[in-house]
């Protein structure tokens, strides 16, 4: 794995989390392999593809964005994973620094009491804060990676999504016919009244 950004990774942790995302990336590669031999064997690739070409733009982006979050499924999933275990590991540092002040969480109360703990408690606390500092760095390197692998696919969708919601907000297409046939639309109307023969009202003309 290297030493990214300088971070030397500890080795045998980097080694199972990289040969588990990759297992994850070749199972999902196996997926759309075959998926995509499904659609070749009938033409049901150019069959949709024909038929997202005569509808309008907003369908083809929308479209479009959820091809290109089901194609990064596996990513998102990947993220959640490495997010679950950091907020793991940052809540062991906080329950293992109120065991070195001396405290403790009173869940009846919700407060937190002073405590005192024995000289095991403390060698016990003292290593698993040492191990749990040898393996957040890499857990780190492995969430942020990830987290900007997550933000890229985000901010594609948004910008995806975003022509979609200013067409089916703003009126385009009234306003590009305005400009291609203005004669199309009324420019004004004019209300007159004269006497009815009959003699029962006013009629408007």
């Amino acid at each position: 794995m290297g030493a990214p950004a300088g971070f030397k990774l500890n080795k045998p942790l980097a080694s199972i989390l990289g040969n588990g995302i990759l297992l994850w990336l070749n199972l999902w590669s196996f997926i759309f392999q075959e998926l995509s031999a499904l659609g070749n064997d009938g033409n049901l690739g150019q069959w949709l593809l024909l038929v997202c070409g005569h509808m309008g733009i907003t369908l083809q982006l929308t479209l479009l964005a959820d091809l290109v979050s089901l194609s990064t499924w596996h990513s998102h999933w990947v993220y959640l994973y490495f997010a679950k275990l950091n907020r793991l590991q940052f809540g062991l540092f906080s329950s293992l620094s109120k065991l070195f002040l001396g405290k403790k969480i009173n869940l009846l109360r919700h407060r937190v009491d002073s405590c005192e703990y024995d000289v095991g408690q403390l060698l016990l606390g003292t290593l698993l804060f040492t191990i749990l500092v040898f393996l957040v760095t890499t857990n780190l390197v492995f969430f942020v990676f990830f987290a900007g692998v997550r933000g890229s696919v985000v901010l594609i969708s948004l910008a995806l999504w975003l022509p979609v919601v200013a067409l089916s907000s703003l009126p385009v297409a009234s306003l590009v016919y305005r400009v291609w046939n203005p004669r199309f639309f009324i420019v004004g109307m004019q209300l007159q009244t004269c006497g009815d023969p009959a003699g029962d009202g006013t009629v408007i003309e």
